[in-house]
């Protein structure tokens, strides 16, 4: 069976009809499956471009960023596929998920799009 979806109102209405059938987990579950293989291959295009993401940084030397993580590799390792039926947020997305990072580095992905606005700022002892 083929299935095309323009919008998230299609996928939401399949998801629905799906429920209702009998064996309609098992078809939901394989859904999600082809949702997310189908946006698989953007995943390693979306880590390239974290690893390729240019340093604002300031200052010559690695000063102080000795025993630092890369931030462009966490960033790149907490990117995956989220793939949902139902919701708001419905449709399929690669995610660069803040959940995936140490602590204190949770909302390093919002700033590094821009999403966050207040300046990112090292703490004063």
């Amino acid at each position: 069976m083929q299935l095309i979806l323009v919008d998230t109102g299609d996928l939401k209405r399949a998801s629905k009809a799906l429920r209702g059938h009998g064996d309609g987990k098992r078809l939901r579950k394989e859904l999600v499956a082809e949702l997310k293989a189908a946006a698989a291959p953007s995943v390693p295009r979306v880590k390239a471009a974290w690893m390729a993401a240019p340093s604002q940084g300031h200052g010559s030397g690695t000063r102080g960023r000795r025993d630092q993580p890369n931030i462009r590799k966490l960033l790149a390792d907490s990117t995956w596929v989220q793939a949902r039926l139902t919701g708001k947020e419905a449709g399929v997305r690669v995610r660069s998920d803040g959940r995936k990072l140490p602590d204190g580095m949770k909302a390093l992905g919002g700033y590094a799009e821009g999403i966050r606005r207040r300046p990112w700022r090292h703490p004063a002892y």
